[in-house]
């Protein structure tokens, strides 16, 4: 959404700019006054600073307007994030094995880590329309019963085989599908449901690192890092299908999130990596 605005402003900056230029020429041409075209510059800019904005909207059509009113789709209502940084209390000048074996092996080290715990995001769900021929507008299905959040996750593939979550099976749906209907073909309307009203699965995550530096000279330091990512090795589950239309996976999470630009299917793994490096 910023980066829509943005465009806007650089497109409204040069088109401003441009008419500047041309205004001796357009008020001789068409026989208007400065505040004539005042006012027609004013329009203008206007209407290409509001076209990102109204572009994104789900249902342009004036008598929908008001169902845009809804969550923002980054939403998360609840965000909480945990980070610290902690010393191990051995070796020189600390509490326990200040010396020998002990104290060499154990000293000097530092661990830290982040924990992360989110809510999921708002989702719309859509599916059916074409029968509307409205264009620019979002279709949404009917609500016919309430809606129970499930909390199931599709059913795991298996090898040489094709798995999918029957409509029926309640136990790899994240949400009821049997809830919402696609609007039927014979009727020319949009369907009961808003948009952003079903709020996608949360996010945990935890990260640490343990790192120590080893002394080699007066001005070289030898650094020694193990970074650990996902050390819980909680799933990071990616939003359910919102398509009623495919039964298959309407209401099912077939996926884990996208993290790091690593590809679908790395989310939440538990990984180490191992580095170091020499200071001086």
């Amino acid at each position: 959404m910023i980066g829509l605005i943005m465009l806007g402003s650089i497109i409204n900056y040069l088109t401003r700019s441009t008419l500047a230029v041309a205004a001796p020429t357009v008020l001789q041409d068409l026989h208007i006054t400065t505040r004539q075209y005042s006012w027609i510059v004013g329009a203008f800019q206007g209407a290409i600073m509001a076209q990102p904005i109204c572009g994104y909207l789900f249902w342009a059509y004036p008598a929908y307007r008001y169902r845009n009113k809804a969550l923002a789709s980054y939403d998360r209502t609840h965000n909480l994030a945990i980070y610290g940084a902690y010393e191990l209390p051995f070796g020189a000048n600390k509490r326990w094995a200040k010396s020998g074996v002990l104290g060499a092996l154990g000293g000097g080290w530092q661990l830290n880590w982040t924990l992360a715990r989110t809510s999921g995001n708002p989702l719309t769900l859509k599916g059916g329309g074409a029968q509307v021929n409205a264009p620019g507008n979002y279709q949404t299905p009917d609500q016919i019963g309430p809606i129970n959040i499930l909390g199931g996750i599709g059913p795991a593939p298996i090898t040489g085989q094709s798995v999918s979550c029957a409509p029926t099976d309640m136990s790899c749906h994240y949400f009821d599908p049997t809830a919402f209907h696609a609007v039927p073909g014979t009727e020319i309307r949009f369907g009961t449901t808003g948009r952003n009203f079903i709020r996608g699965p949360g996010f945990f995550n935890m990260d640490a690192s343990l790192f120590r530096d080893f002394k080699l000279t007066e001005r070289v330091k030898f650094q020694f890092r193990m970074e650990v990512f996902g050390v819980t090795n909680t799933p990071h589950y990616g939003n359910p299908g919102v398509d009623v239309t495919n039964t298959a996976t309407f209401g099912v999470i077939t996926s884990t999130l996208n993290l790091a630009g690593r590809g679908s299917g790395f989310g939440g793994e538990r990984q180490f990596w191992f580095a170091g490096k020499v200071i001086f």
